[in-house]
């Protein structure tokens, strides 16, 4: 699935391959009130190889994402920072007791830097970030990076193949990074006005 063109909304893949999803149009991720907040939460494991709950814009670049987590399962859990379609993207993950960085690329998965890590029942904060070609995932006191330059920018995710719980989600970026994106955007805006006005 491409980031659509709304960059208020969130959306996941449709074929989610989630028992108790009501269709494929409709999201088997449900808000929930715990003890420690408000979660999205998916309660049941996926059969579908990456289950991304998405939102942002394509031309977001170099930025960090951070959300607080809670892991549930051995399948993948974890955050996405570039995401183009459910098959580009980075992501921090926890699959099987283990902290991983990995690239989703033409939907095949490389494991850029991991790290053994139990994660308890508890909600933890886990951060990635992207500033050119270094990625880099943190939680608590262990560190992941790598430098690869292969997929340049995009949105953010949350990926869920496991049951997990997702908090508190935060995006931050540079004051020149925010410039650079709505220069972008303008530039965009103004080279469709103008295809527009020479198709009449």
């Amino acid at each position: 699935m491409v980031v659509p063109a709304n960059p208020n909304g969130w959306y996941h893949n449709g074929n989610m391959g989630v028992r108790g999803a009501p269709d494929k149009n409709h999201s088997a991720f449900k808000i929930r009130q715990l003890k420690s907040g408000r979660f999205i939460s998916l309660l049941k494991p996926s059969f579908a190889p990456f289950v991304v709950l998405t939102t942002g814009e394509k031309n977001w670049r170099d930025f960090s994402v951070s959300a607080v987590v809670a892991v549930r399962d051995i399948l993948p859990v974890g955050v996405v920072i570039r995401y183009r379609t459910n098959r580009d993207f980075y992501a921090a993950i926890f699959e099987s007791g283990v902290f991983k960085l990995v690239r989703v690329f033409e939907g095949v998965v490389t494991v850029l830097d991991s790290k053994i890590m139990k994660t308890g029942k508890k909600p933890f904060t886990l951060s990635l970030s992207a500033r050119g070609s270094k990625i880099s995932a943190t939680v608590s006191k262990i560190e992941l990076s790598s430098t690869d330059s292969c997929i340049h920018s995009g949105g953010i995710g949350l990926w869920a193949n496991g049951p997990a719980d997702f908090g508190i989600v935060k995006v931050k970026t540079s004051k020149k990074e925010i410039e650079r994106i709505q220069r972008e955007k303008k530039q965009a805006r103004s080279e469709e006005h103008t295809s527009e006005l020479q198709s009449h």
